[in-house]
């Protein structure tokens, strides 16, 4: 790890703060859900939050080229959807702070030799569940994982 990548993990892991549950959620309760973590099993602050989005970020990287998605796309959904998350907290700026730490970490750190290509994708990306979970074009999916 570079400097910067442990700083990154020392920020995420300083402040534990508990938003609401997620465990409940359609694509964060799935076996393929990996949640925030794939940040080396660290608690970050914010994860109960930022977990269903991570996960659904990943499934993204996992199946998202099979429903037209590029690493690009499910990258920008990914930031739309945290900051859609921090936006109605009362204050709402600790919280985009963590949230631009878990997007570089997941992007630039974990995230650079993940994106399945088209035809290398996972054999669970037919599943009935996946197209619900992913991105949808010009939106984010948050309203998707709160069954809106």
């Amino acid at each position: 790890f570079t400097m910067s990548q442990l700083l990154i993990l020392l920020a995420l892991v300083l402040t534990a703060a508990h938003a609401q549950d997620t465990t409940s959620l359609p694509c964060h309760t799935n076996e393929h859900a990996r949640g925030c973590h794939a940040t080396f099993g660290l608690d970050i602050a914010y994860q109960g939050l930022f977990d269903p989005l991570c996960s659904v970020h990943s499934l993204c990287y996992s199946c998202g080229a099979d429903y037209g998605h590029t690493k690009t796309s499910c990258d920008q959904a990914f930031r739309g959807d945290l900051d859609t998350a921090c936006q109605d907290l009362a204050d709402p700026d600790p919280c985009r702070f963590h949230a631009d730490n878990v997007y570089r970490l997941m992007i630039r750190v974990i995230g650079t030799s993940f994106f399945h290509a088209q035809y290398h994708t996972e054999p669970f990306c037919i599943e009935h569940w996946v197209p619900g979970c992913l991105p949808s074009t010009g939106e984010t999916t948050t309203a998707a994982l709160v069954g809106k």
